[in-house]
């Protein structure tokens, strides 16, 4: 995986720096100074070399707030090409984790991993615990990558969260994690595993450590493909409109929480399509192209969307496995797709054949 690195200094053909993180974190320490002139941080083209992660300063709220007195901080580079941070030797890159946040937008810039460690997590926005509900609201990632990471991204306790034209790729457990959260938006966002191996999940909901449970979220205009899972859900109403993903175990996973109180999640899916290249890599021992069991599929509606096969072999599985049948089957309900067609399994095989991560590392 070290020739990833190799490869982005090359066709950026910018120099490599090595760069204290504590440079940095000065320039984002004196955001907390209401008299700075602006909330913005220009971090200009080059790859920074860090020895540590960087923690954004929370928003200060005073009495009865409207907004924050500090919020709106902006981080920009020059590009995701351009601007290149790089942590070789750090669990985490980029820290939203000490308190909440408002207004903060992220965005034109490339965070890199340690490439070899499974636990690292690029961007840490709020903290995965059992002591906290909410954690920030409007901010927004946009043009910037995350490659080389166990976890791209993890998100908990957000209201009103966006990823916007982001690439999320070459990570091993999940390249977006989320939850907790409310109204999270994905847009036009390209989420790949690496070119030989596939990321555990492409997009996550996971159920909460407390009963602070999100509750809706929407994928659109995504191009997923080279995960196990592509887009999980078990915890919230998720509507996934107009996206592509090919080349998955399962592309979409849709699983009731073992939370008390979490229920089954309810899922959407509109229009877009699957590409099902069967190599055995990508397929990865799953029955059929969507996996869910009978809670969430009761809460399932799939309205337009094509289920296509490839043109390695298996050339097409079924669309549909619903496990943990009981006495009754329960079908999704579709509404004009290609593809449709729907198995059925006593046995669960999540445990067997979903290697997508339950809890990520909680950093303060």
């Amino acid at each position: 995986m070290k020739s990833l690195l190799s490869l982005l200094i090359s066709c950026s053909a910018i120099a490599e720096t090595v760069y204290p993180s504590s440079t940095l974190q000065s320039r984002l320490d004196a955001l907390t100074n209401m008299s700075v002139p602006s909330m913005t941080i220009n971090i200009s083209r080059g790859l920074y070399v860090l020895d540590s992660p960087l923690r954004v300063p929370p928003t200060l709220w005073p009495n009865n707030p409207v907004l924050g007195l500090n919020s709106g901080i902006h981080i920009k580079g020059d590009g995701m090409a351009s601007t290149q941070l790089y942590w070789p030797a750090s669990a985490a890159g980029l820290l939203l984790t000490n308190g909440s946040y408002e207004g903060v937008t992220i965005e034109d810039l490339t965070l890199i991993g340690p490439m070899t460690n499974s636990a690292s997590i690029g961007l840490i926005v709020g903290v995965y615990s059992s002591n906290s509900c909410f954690a920030g609201q409007n901010n927004a990632v946009r043009n910037c990558a995350f490659m080389g990471w166990g976890t791209g991204a993890a998100c908990t306790n957000q209201w009103t969260l966006t990823f916007d034209n982001c690439v999320v790729v070459s990570n091993t457990i999940e390249g977006l994690r989320f939850a907790a959260c409310h109204g999270v938006n994905v847009n036009s966002c390209r989420i790949m595993g690496g070119w030989t191996w596939a990321c555990g999940t492409g997009v996550g909901f996971h159920a909460p450590l407390n009963w602070c449970f999100g509750d809706n979220a929407q994928i659109q205009n995504c191009l997923i493909g080279r995960c196990t899972n592509g887009i999980l859900n078990s915890e919230l109403n998720l509507l996934s409109s107009n996206n592509h993903l090919e080349t998955c175990g399962s592309y979409y996973t849709l699983v009731s929480s073992t939370v008390i109180g979490a229920g089954s999640p309810f899922t959407t899916i509109i229009g877009g399509y699957t590409l099902d290249q069967g190599a055995s890599l990508w397929t990865n021992g799953f029955a059929a192209q969507v996996l869910m069991d009978v809670g969430s599929a009761q809460h399932t509606y799939v309205i337009g969307c094509a289920f296509n096969g490839g043109w390695l072999p298996p050339n097409m599985r079924p669309a549909f496995n619903v496990t943990n049948i009981a006495a009754t089957s329960v079908s999704p309900t579709v509404v004009g797709s290609g593809g449709n067609s729907v198995i059925y399994t006593i046995d669960h095989p999540l445990t067997n054949v979903v290697p997508y991560r339950a809890a990520v590392p909680v950093i303060q």
